[in-house]
């Protein structure tokens, strides 16, 4: 039983181990893909930009075209006007290009202020490819380290495995299956070491009987709080052998 109690806490160790390591794998895993998420939203935010450019750059060549024909028919009328020859019909015409001139005037003004949206929207997309650029050069070169660091883990986690491996032959098939289950439901934990009488996982404190078994390492015993497999590690019970003996040396002295 012994023998099987510390093959129990041994797979624990490596299983802790283990996990260190996994959880190292896919921080460094999950920082890569955040930067290569980054580059792609920065990227789509740079497309969207761009969609709406195009709109703006479409609505300002039709109001370029707009102008172009507000000048065609100003040119029209004033070379109408020498024509004319009735004073009515010449009121009219000044009066119409008034209104042109007018009209025109505020789609210039208006075509200007969009002139300088426009660019100030090209500026701007400039800015973020480059940092766009600046972000995926360094995201590739930190995701060949990183997955140099990703693989130099998976080579040790794989020989971490072969240890606990080694281990399984020694654990009885029902207790391996109990120690799956319970680490599955303890967040990775599913043997623990009792301290001063109490379960080092949830902190009950055993019955004074269960403590005793413990100290013999008789049999495998859980507790009854948590279901964590529970133990008293060689070195306390030496400890404990130790001050037993002095305090039987002093009762004899």
């Amino acid at each position: 039983m012994k023998e099987i109690i510390n093959a129990l806490v041994q797979l624990q160790e490596i299983d802790n181990e283990i996990y260190r390591y996994v959880q190292q794998k896919e921080q460094l895993a999950n920082t890569l893909n955040e930067m290569r998420d980054l580059v792609g939203k920065m990227e789509q935010s740079v497309s969207d930009k761009q969609t709406k450019l195009k709109d703006v750059e479409r609505w300002y060549d039709q109001q370029q075209e707009a102008l172009r024909e507000y000048n065609d028919r100003m040119s029209k009328i004033k070379a109408s006007l020498n024509a004319v020859t009735k004073t009515k019909d010449y009121l009219v015409r000044q009066k119409e290009l008034e209104n042109l001139r007018r009209h025109k005037q505020s789609k210039e003004e208006e075509v200007e202020k969009v002139r300088d949206t426009i660019n100030d929207f090209r500026d701007a997309i400039q800015r973020d490819q480059e940092k766009i650029e600046a972000l995926r050069s360094e995201t590739e070169k930190e995701g060949g380290a990183t997955w140099d660091q990703v693989h130099q883990l998976e080579e040790l986690i794989g020989e971490i495995s072969k240890r606990r491996s080694h281990l399984l032959p020694v654990i009885p098939p029902q207790i391996l299956r109990r120690y799956e289950q319970v680490k599955a439901r303890r967040d990775g934990v599913a043997i623990v070491e009792a301290v001063d009488g109490s379960c080092g996982g949830c902190h009950l404190q055993l019955r004074p009987q269960v403590y005793n078994v413990l100290l013999r390492m008789e049999s495998i015993e859980a507790c009854p709080n948590c279901n964590r497999f529970v133990y008293v590690s060689e070195q306390t019970i030496r400890i404990l052998q130790e001050r037993q003996a002095e305090a039987g040396a002093e009762e004899q002295a």
